[in-house]
This record gives C-alpha cells, structure tokens and sequence, in this order.
C-alpha cells in the first residue's frame, strides 16, 4: 500500500510538498541566524579599530614586501639620479627635454609601483573578506576603510622617502619650496593610483582581470598626459580623456614646479656648436617659455583639488563596486 501511494501522482506531490516546507523552513532558520548575527555586531568604529589594528600586524609580519618596496624605490632613484646627473644645475638648451623626460619617468614609476603592488595583493584578501562578512562579522565600509587606511600611511612614507635621492643627483632646484612641492606632488600620485586601484580591484572579477585593468588604467591615462603628446595637440575627441586623466594633472604641476620660477636657461657652447641656438637666439628664455612649449599654465593650484576629488571618487566606487559585489552574501 505504501508503495502504491508512493508512487502515485498525489503521493509524489505530498512528498514534494514536505520536501519544499522543510527547505523553506532550513531557509529561514538561516535567515534568522545571520539577521540574529547582524545584530549582536559592535558598532562600526570598533569594527574599524580593530580590522586596522589587524591590518597593522598583518603588515608588520609581512615584512618581506615591505621590503621589496623600500629596496625598489631605492634602486629607482639611483638609477633615475645617475641617468640624469647634474642635468638640473644650471642647465642648457638641450637639456630642457632630458629634465621633462626625468620628470615624467618619475611621475610614471611612483604611479606604476604602487598601482601594481595593490591590484596584486588586495584581491586576495577578497575571498577572506566574503567568508566573514558572510558571517556577519563585520561590514563592508568598516573594511574597506581599514584596508586603505592602514596601507596610507607607509604608502606614502615609502613614495617619498628616497625621492630626495633622485631630487638632488638629478639637480631640479636648490629651493626648499620647489623640494618641499615636489615631494607633495609624489605624495598626491601615490594617493590618487592606489584608490584607483582600490576601485579596479573591487570591479575586477578576479586577480588576473584586474591586473589587465589596471594596465589598461595607464596606458590610457598616460598618453594624453603632455609629455608623449603635448596637451595642445591631443585631439578634440580625446579632450575628455586628456582632462579626466591623473597624470595630466601631475604632470601640469611637475613642470609648473620645475620651471615656474627657474629663470633664464642659457644656451651653452654645446648647444651652439650642434647649432640648435646661438647667445641671441634661444628657443627656450626662461623657465616660463618652456612651460608655453607644452601649453601649461604657470599657476594650476586647481588641480591639487582636482586629483584629491579624483582619489575620493575612485575610493566611492570602490566601496559602491564591493557591495554590489557581495549583495548576496549578507
């Protein structure tokens, strides 16, 4: 008879039946277990203390990168201060382009490290991150906040702390100012490339994805930047790329730096024997001509404004990419 019944179509929608209500019912004491779980979490300021105390050992103990960068930038800087020796100091006609070139490597390597190291570590940590938000253990904001918070700090200790290597081999100034500028300047390109790499790395679907974005990100940003092509020759259907890019804006404050206030550029014997000028005729006069060359204002205090809303945007997005991301694991 059981059998019977069973195998019956009533039966078999009667087993059905029980089968969905006990799956609706497995569902919901879920439910209310992470809801339960939600609701015993402490608040959002002690979950940011403690996620970047965590953070901070989590740093300490992996010395070994910390390393690796120190040791990178260091040998940069060696590298870019015996490339462009004493090219600064009191420098000539032909020069000008080698201390733009000097300035626009450095702008692309502080960009490029701390872009590539960040898209290479932070989507790993992504997988821990969805196991305990899962778990209701902490938020997506509180997180997010610890990650870029904790790495800030050393971000730009690191960015800055051999500069002066490169500043003074390469001799851009003897001016405290220019100096002091210059390392807010780095400072500033370091902040802005990791939040946009915060924000690839959430968008990305995985590491290798971001790692291709992140390229992308450059070589894009880059070309329209003033140095590979100058601003006044970038075309009109690119204006929107050229003005929306980081690197235009630091570029734009590197040569106002460099040359605003750098006076008159000779031209040496050098220069007159290659025939590229004579004492009366000088493609570049001053400092200022040179900044006429490449379409750039002497005064663009504007755009510290604009690269600090850049890094706060990319940061939103960042935080707005990884909710969506993981809407579903709440």
């Amino acid at each position: 008879v059981r059998d019977a019944w069973t195998s019956s179509k009533r039966g078999s929608d009667t087993k059905k039946s029980h089968l969905f209500a006990a799956a609706n019912r497995k569902e919901e004491e879920v439910s209310r277990e992470r809801n339960e779980a939600v609701d015993t979490r402490i608040s959002g300021l002690a979950q940011l203390r403690i996620l970047l105390y965590r953070e901070l050992i989590d740093r300490r103990r992996n010395k070994i990168l910390t390393v690796v960068l120190l040791v990178r930038t260091c040998v940069v800087m060696l590298f870019v201060g015996s490339v462009y020796l004493g090219l600064g100091r009191n420098s000539d006609q032909t020069a000008v382009q080698s201390i733009n070139g000097a300035l626009f490597f450095l702008m692309v390597n502080q960009g490029l490290a701390f872009m590539i190291s960040t898209v290479n570590t932070f989507p790993k940590e992504l997988v821990v991150f969805r196991r305990e938000f899962s778990s209701g253990i902490y938020g997506i904001l509180p997180y997010y906040l610890s990650k870029s918070l904790s790495n800030f700090l050393l971000d730009m200790i690191l960015g800055v702390m051999f500069a002066p290597i490169g500043f003074f081999m390469v001799g851009f100034s003897e001016d405290n100012i220019v100096f002091g500028t210059f390392l807010a300047i780095l400072a500033m390109i370091t902040f802005v490339t990791t939040s946009a790499a915060y924000m690839i790395s959430c968008l990305a679907p995985s590491e290798q994805v971001a790692y291709l974005l992140a390229i992308l990100f450059i070589s894009f940003a880059l070309v329209p930047s003033g140095f590979i092509i100058q601003l006044d020759e970038v075309p009109d259907y690119y204006i929107w790329l050229r003005e929306s890019s980081p690197y235009t804006w630091v570029f734009r404050l590197l040569m106002v730096n460099q040359w605003r206030d750098y006076g008159p550029i000779e031209c040496s014997a050098a220069d007159q024997s290659k025939g590229f000028c004579t004492p009366s005729e000088r493609p570049f006069e001053d400092g200022r001509a040179v900044l006429d060359f490449y379409d750039i204002k002497s005064d663009h205090n504007e755009a510290w404004l604009i690269l600090g809303g850049m890094g706060l945007t990319y940061h939103v997005l960042g935080v707005c990419a990884l909710a969506m991301k993981n809407r579903h694991f709440r």
